[in-house]
C-alpha cells in the first residue's frame, strides 16, 4: 500500500532592493531569509537582489549572476509554479515610479505566487510608489499564483479615469503587501496556503504598471522648502531630531545616521532613519569606493539649521568624536589608514566621513583642529584625545596684572559693541553674561596662573565664543562657596551657570578656557 507522504511544495526566492533607502533594512532582509530557511518548509531558499542602473532593475541572483528578469519564476530548472517570490522593498527608488518594476512583479504573478514586504511603516507607505490602488484579496485554491487572486474592484476604478476607460487599463493583478510583523505575515501566509477566505492586504497593478494619475506629481520637481515643512510637521520626533544634528553637515552616509540615532538620539528607531532616507531632502551622490553620500538640498539644510543650537552641535560633536576615537582600536582589519597631519593618532579609512564631519561641526563652533591635548569637560574621554580644538582668531593679550581685569572687559565690551551694529543680541542679558564671564575668566588667570594670558572672542553661528588662555596647565576646579566666608569660590559656579558649553584644553604652553554663550 502506498499513501501520499508530505512534499516541500515551494523554493524560495527572496528578492532585496539594493536602493539607498534599503541599507537602513539590510539586517532585517537578512533575518527574514534566515528565518525562512530555518523553517524547514521549503526545499530551498536563495536571496537575489534588485540593482538599480539609470532606474531601470537588473535583477541578479544567489550566485551574482544577471537573471533575465521574466524568468525569474522558474529560472534554473524550477518547475512552473513550484516557486514562491518574496520582494522586499521600500518602494522608495525612483525606479518604483516607473512602470517597469510594477510590469515586472506582474509577469512573475502568472507562473509564481508573488508577495512584496514592505519594512516601512504602513503609515508611511503612500508616501512611496507603493501608492497604487489598495484591495482585499483571496485566493480560490491553496498555491495560487497572483494571477488567480480574487478580488472586487473599487467603485471609483469601475467609473472612468483620468486617463479612459477602465478598460484601457485592465486588466489588472492583485499583489499581495505585507509589513514585517508576523500578523501581516501570517494573514498572508493564510490565504496563500489554506485559502483562508478573509485574505490578504493587497494593491492593483495594471497592464500598464502605472498609473499616471497616481504619479503625475512624480514629473515635477517637488519644492524643498515645502516639502521640509511637510517633515517637520508630519515626521516622527527621533525623525526630526535626526534631520536637525546633522544638517550642519556637508556629507551624510547611512553610517553616520545609524551612528547619531544610537550616540545622540537615543529613542530613534530604524524607521526613524528610513522615515529621513525617504523624505525627499537629499540629493545623492553616488561613490565607485564607498557609500552613497547624501547632502541636504539648500532650502532644506536653511531650514532645519534655523532649529539647530549649540548645545545640539555639541552633542553631535561628541557622539563623533567618540565613534573616530573607539575605530581607532577597533580589532577588525583596516584595508586603509587615514593621515591628517593635525591629528594625533591615523584611524581608519572607514572613518572619513565621520572625522569629516567632526571638522565641520568644529568650524561651525568656532573651533579649529590642532595638535593639543585636552580634558574637555561635557565631552568624553575618547573625544578630547582624538579632536582637540584651539580658537583661531587673533587674541588681545595682557601682561596679567591685576589692573588687566578691567582691560579684558572693556575689551569685551568694545568686541561686543561692534557685534551688535551688525547683529543685536536677541534679549539685552546676553551681553552682561559675556562680559561677566570675561571679567571671571580674567580675575582667574591672574590670581592663579600668573603670567600673562590672551583674550579671544569670536562670532559663532549662534552666539559668542570666547576663548582664556593662560599658563596654567591645571584646569580649573570649583570651590564650595560660603556666602557668609567672604573667601570667594562663585566664580567658576557663574561660569558654569551663564555659558551652553565649557571646555578646557591643555596644552604644553599652559591651557585655553573656551567658553560659549547665546547671543
Amino acid at each position: 500500500m502506498y499513501s501520499p507522504a508530505p512534499e516541500r511544495w515551494f523554493d524560495v526566492v527572496v528578492v532585496a532592493d539594493t536602493s539607498l533607502s534599503m541599507a537602513v533594512w539590510k539586517d532585517t532582509t537578512q533575518t527574514l531569509t534566515t528565518l525562512l530557511g530555518g523553517l524547514g518548509a521549503f526545499r530551498d531558499v536563495h536571496t537575489w537582489y534588485v540593482r538599480w542602473q539609470d532606474a531601470e532593475p537588473i535583477l541578479q541572483d544567489h550566485r551574482d549572476r544577471t537573471v533575465p528578469p521574466r524568468r525569474a519564476a522558474s529560472h534554473g530548472g524550477t518547475e512552473r509554479g513550484r516557486r514562491l517570490i518574496f520582494v522586499i522593498s521600500d518602494c522608495a527608488a525612483r525606479g518604483w515610479r516607473r512602470p517597469q518594476p510594477w510590469q515586472l512583479l506582474a509577469a512573475w504573478g502568472h507562473d509564481a505566487p508573488v508577495v512584496l514586504v514592505n519594512p516601512l511603516p504602513q503609515r508611511l507607505w503612500r508616501r512611496s510608489a507603493l501608492n497604487l490602488p489598495a484591495v482585499r484579496t483571496t485566493a480560490p485554491r491553496a498555491g495560487a499564483t497572483n494571477a488567480m487572486l480574487q478580488f472586487h474592484l473599487p467603485a471609483r476604478l469601475n467609473t472612468r479615469s483620468g486617463n479612459g476607460p477602465p478598460a484601457a487599463l485592465g486588466p489588472w493583478q492583485a499583489l499581495p503587501v505585507a509589513s514585517c510583523t508576523p500578523r501581516s505575515l501570517g494573514t498572508w501566509a493564510g490565504m496563500l496556503m489554506d485559502a483562508d477566505p478573509r485574505g490578504c492586504d493587497a494593491v492593483l497593478v495594471p497592464a500598464a504598471g502605472r498609473l499616471s494619475s497616481f504619479d503625475a506629481h512624480t514629473g515635477q520637481q517637488a519644492d524643498p522648502a515645502a516639502l521640509t515643512e511637510s517633515f517637520l510637521h508630519t515626521a516622527a520626533a527621533p525623525a526630526v531630531r535626526l534631520a536637525i544634528l546633522c544638517s550642519h553637515l556637508p556629507e551624510i552616509t547611512v553610517a553616520l545616521l545609524h551612528l547619531l540615532r544610537e550616540q545622540a538620539v537615543q529613542d530613534a528607531q530604524l524607521t526613524d532613519i528610513a522615515e529621513l532616507l525617504t523624505s525627499g531632502l537629499f540629493s545623492v551622490t553616488h561613490t565607485s569606493r564607498g557609500d552613497p553620500i547624501m547632502t541636504f538640498l539648500p532650502a532644506a539644510a536653511e531650514r532645519l539649521r534655523a532649529r539647530l543650537t549649540t548645545d545640539d552641535m555639541w552633542q553631535t560633536l561628541k557622539a563623533l568624536d567618540t565613534h573616530v576615537a573607539a575605530q581607532s582600536y577597533s580589532p577588525r582589519n583596516v584595508p586603509a589608514v587615514l593621515k591628517n597631519p593635525e591629528a594625533l593618532s591615523d584611524h581608519a579609512a572607514s572613518v572619513t566621513p565621520i572625522a569629516r564631519a567632526s571638522e565641520e561641526t568644529l568650524r561651525l563652533l568656532g573651533l579649529s583642529v590642532s595638535q593639543t591635548h585636552a580634558d574637555s569637560r561635557g565631552l568624553s574621554p575618547a573625544s578630547t584625545q582624538v579632536t582637540q580644538a584651539r580658537a583661531a582668531d587673533h587674541p588681545t593679550r595682557f601682561s596679567g596684572e591685576l589692573h588687566e581685569v578691567t582691560e579684558a572687559r572693556l575689551a569685551a565690551e568694545e568686541f561686543l559693541r561692534d557685534l551688535s551694529r551688525s547683529s543685536p543680541p536677541a534679549a539685552p542679558e546676553h551681553w552682561d553674561d559675556i562680559v561677566l564671564v570675561v571679567s571671571e575668566l580674567a580675575a582667574n588667570a591672574v590670581q592663579y596662573a600668573p603670567g600673562p594670558f590672551e583674550l579671544r572672542l569670536q562670532r559663532t553661528f549662534d552666539g559668542v565664543h570666547v576663548t582664556l588662555s593662560d599658563t596654567s596647565t591645571a584646569p580649573p576646579a570649583p570651590r564650595p562657596y560660603h556666602p557668609g566666608g567672604g573667601g570667594g569660590g562663585i566664580g567658576w559656579h557663574l561660569i558654569e551657570t551663564l555659558c551652553n558649553q565649557v571646555s578646557v584644553v591643555t596644552h604644553d604652553r599652559g591651557k585655553d578656557v573656551h567658553a560659549f554663550l547665546s547671543w
